[in-house]
């Protein structure tokens, strides 16, 4: 119940919630709490625990919540779309990275992809994906989304090694209106420009 500052009675209350804890402060250093090590481990955990979600608020979550128009727009023009891809997995960097060379040289693709892929191959000899646009997560995404029809990939990296995709075609299904989808739109961003300003924190 809030009561009114400007009355007697709010007046009082306020002052007697003072006294209060002046006093609790007093009884506690006379008790020795404020040199108790408990005490003072328990303080620096709550410090940190609050120092924590003032870094969170301060440098993740604020500058993640400004979703602009365009940012909508470009979400909504890629919903619905998929992205059929063929694949390679290496286990490293440079294994990966020497496999896209020589894809962008002219090799064959399905021979680049057979001699590098640390991993079983399909029967049929060649390993496709489709990438539904908005189910994976932005690095993997942006990687085949942001490569032209017929392309490869950037390697992409993942906890099953590193991807390098040739992207094959692109089908548009049905999608809802924007005003039917804004709400989810906003989440998904949202939740994206969060992840990503966190990493760029951490690595900072």
């Amino acid at each position: 119940q809030f009561l009114d500052m400007s009355q007697l009675e709010g007046k009082e209350e306020f002052l007697t919630t003072l006294i209060n804890k002046e006093v609790m402060v007093q009884v506690a250093k006379k008790m020795g709490l404020d040199s108790d090590p408990n005490t003072l481990t328990m303080k620096l955990t709550l410090t940190q625990y609050e120092a924590h979600q003032a870094l969170m608020a301060d440098a993740v979550q604020e500058p993640s919540k400004t979703i602009s128009e365009e940012e909508l727009q470009a979400f909504y023009a890629k919903m619905g779309s998929t992205r059929n891809c063929s694949y390679l997995i290496a286990n490293t960097l440079p294994r990966a990275e020497k496999a896209r060379q020589e894809a962008l040289d002219g090799a064959d693709w399905d021979e680049v992809a057979a001699k590098y892929h640390d991993g079983d191959m399909h029967p049929s000899g060649v390993n496709e994906i489709p990438v539904p646009f908005g189910r994976y997560n932005p690095e993997f995404e942006n990687g085949v989304f942001d490569t032209e029809i017929g392309g490869i990939t950037p390697a992409i990296q993942s906890s099953y090694g590193y991807w390098v995709l040739k992207v094959l075609d692109e089908e548009q299904g049905e999608k809802p209106s924007l005003e039917d989808s804004k709400a989810k739109i906003l989440d998904i961003t949202y939740a994206r420009k969060k992840s990503y300003v966190q990493n760029e924190f951490v690595k900072k």
